[in-house]
């Protein structure tokens, strides 16, 4: 797992998304640091995190991973509670 600037990981996101329109799903929400968290899964099989910190009240720093090997009961959890 690598750490990606944001604008790498929205691209890689946004190329699965021009290939597949169907099946995504986000969660976002702060984390205790004031901190914003999106999930954004496809069909089951990718998961994305970034991560966002706010520099001022017009920009942020974004970072994002793509996660493997995620535990699958895990994964699923995680999508059933974004519905």
């Amino acid at each position: 797992m690598s750490i990606e600037s944001g604008s790498q990981i929205v691209k890689r996101i946004k190329d699965v998304y021009d290939r597949d329109k169907q099946g995504w799903r986000v969660l976002a929400g702060l984390d205790s640091g004031g901190r914003l968290d999106f999930y954004i899964a496809h069909r089951n099989k990718l998961l994305w995190k970034l991560k966002s910190k706010p520099v001022n009240p017009y920009s942020y720093i974004t970072v994002g991973t793509e996660i493997r090997d995620l535990n699958f009961e895990i994964f699923m959890k995680i999508l059933e509670e974004s519905r």
